[in-house]
């Protein structure tokens, strides 16, 4: 009789300890950000906001909205210069060098990144600034 209680009582005690674990709880929206501007290696990854991308027509506007330190950027005349005029700007698409027609047809939304450098490595010649 006694091993029966005693079964029983383990018993009972596992389900009221289960009982008591499992709880119901409802999580709000929750936000997950992080920096805008991340400097990696002499370069600086931006990431455009949603508002940038969705106020930008093409390469062009985007760049020009980021405000990037020493770059001029013409979107009537459709160029990229630097500020002091010490150097050409390249503009590199995946890699690739980049068109006027380029810039012109990108659609923004498609840009995850910007990879800017005000001092490029000695692959891209005498290039001042070099954007990705």
């Amino acid at each position: 009789m006694r091993k029966i209680y005693l079964i029983l009582f383990c018993v009972a005690s596992t389900l009221c300890c289960n009982a008591q674990n499992e709880k119901e709880v409802a999580i709000g929206e929750i936000l997950v950000s992080g920096k805008r501007v991340v400097t990696k290696n002499g370069e600086q990854w931006i990431y455009p906001s949603k508002e940038e991308i969705n106020s930008s027509t093409n390469g062009y506007t985007l760049i020009d909205k980021l405000g990037l330190k020493n770059i001029k950027t013409d979107i009537v005349n459709h160029s990229i210069s630097a500020l002091d005029n010490s150097g050409n700007v390249v503009v590199n698409i995946n890699g690739i060098r980049a068109t006027k027609q380029d810039m012109m047809s990108i659609n923004p939304k498609t840009i995850k990144r910007i990879e800017y450098s005000d001092s490029p490595s000695l692959r891209y010649d005498e290039n001042t600034v070099c954007i990705h």
